[in-house]
């Protein structure tokens, strides 16, 4: 059930913002149905979290883009259920402030979404390869959200400046995955065990 939960939590947050689009800048209707469908989206995101909490595992879920890359696996464990529940409440909030704030037009609603679902995914991502694409999707949406006023000069510079520290972020990250397999042969994060070489966890490490 949590998988399902967790699914459903990814899905509406990711697609929250077509209402927004559909009614257009002019109509309040699309942006409060954006808004319960990212309440909604943090409500199934927060139960999934909490049973995995209680002791229900969550089965492993593989999806495959592609015959040339290994199949993105995610699932919940009990730390990223822990960072989960703050995630889903923190959107939930930014949500309802945004349905009062007229400035963000439809921009913000769709966007929002993104992140909140990228988020989640990215908690949940078991390996380099489904963490890399969240977290540039991730990346992606929190840099349009930080250019909603793009008119202003100076959010235009802070919103390049994010975008250029967060790659710089992603070129470590993608050095990091290259460790990852070059050390345990796998993208896979639970291969990371005791038997790794010290030197290979230490480099790891600094990398992340």
């Amino acid at each position: 059930m949590n998988t399902w939960l967790l699914i459903a939590a990814i899905g509406l947050a990711a697609t929250s913002g077509v209402p927004a689009l559909c009614a257009g800048p002019g109509r309040s209707w699309g942006r409060s149905l954006a808004t319960a469908m990212q309440i909604v989206a943090a409500s199934c995101g927060a139960l999934a979290a909490m049973l995995v909490l209680a002791g229900h595992a969550m089965p492993p879920v593989r999806v495959a883009v592609s015959p040339l890359v290994p199949a993105m696996t995610f699932w919940l464990d009990v730390l990223s259920a822990w960072f989960l529940l703050p995630v889903c409440f923190l959107c939930a909030c930014a949500s309802v402030f945004d349905l009062g704030w007229r400035a963000g037009g439809t921009r913000v609603p769709v966007f929002l979404g993104v992140l909140f679902a990228s988020l989640m995914a990215l908690l949940a991502a078991q390996d380099g390869i489904a963490f890399l694409v969240t977290w540039e999707a991730m990346a992606l949406a929190a840099f349009f959200l930080v250019a909603t006023d793009h008119h202003e000069r100076e959010v235009r510079d802070a919103a390049w400046l994010y975008l250029a520290t967060t790659h710089a972020s992603t070129l470590l990250l993608v050095a990091w995955v290259g460790t990852l397999v070059w050390s345990t042969g796998s993208f896979q994060f639970a291969t990371l065990d005791p038997g790794v070489p010290a030197a290979a966890r230490d480099g790891l490490f600094l990398l992340a």
